[in-house]
């Protein structure tokens, strides 16, 4: 019986180290790795109304969430496809439930207060626009502190998209 109690305990301690180990990237510095500090930076994208949450941990940012306010009031969530880095790039994809919009956002460029993306979008009957934009720093619902708002300060109807077509 000790030999069972023993033998399963050992067992327990092997597969607890196996499951708690972690992947991290090669091209992290060690003094980065498990530092167990998430950071949080939100994004406004004003044009749309969506804050885009990073999240960032170890050196490795991700998109977490991307829900779209009007003034400060959440009106709808975005599903989150993917959030990866492609070519050193922080790259994401999400889909908006309310046009059937699916868009790509690349960071091109990042400062303190602004991230220059280049984005696509394709709409559901699958035609494509692209372009170039700045989101801006702002806090998690969408305000800006140090630049006016446009998007808090406008009255905008309830449907309001702006990836609705304009025909």
């Amino acid at each position: 019986m000790k030999k069972t109690i023993f033998f399963i305990t050992a067992l327990l301690l092997i597969f607890s180290g196996c499951l708690n180990r972690q992947l991290v990237p090669e091209n992290i510095p060690d003094s980065k790795i498990n530092s167990g500090v998430v950071n949080f930076s939100y994004w406004l994208d004003e044009e749309t109304g969506t804050v885009h949450k990073v999240a960032e941990q170890d050196g490795i940012e991700t998109v977490v969430s991307i829900i779209r306010y009007r003034k400060e009031i959440p009106l709808e969530e975005m599903k989150i496809l993917k959030s990866e880095y492609v070519e050193g790039k922080l790259h994401w994809i999400y889909y908006v439930p309310a046009t059937g919009y699916t868009l790509e956002f690349t960071a091109v460029s990042k400062s303190s207060n602004s991230i220059t993306i280049e984005w696509k979008n394709r709409n559901a009957e699958g035609e494509v626009d692209s372009g170039m934009d700045l989101i801006v720093r702002c806090n998690e619902t969408g305000f800006i502190d140090t630049l006016k708002n446009s998007v808090e300060e406008e009255e905008l109807p309830e449907d309001f998209s702006a990836f609705e077509n304009d025909e």
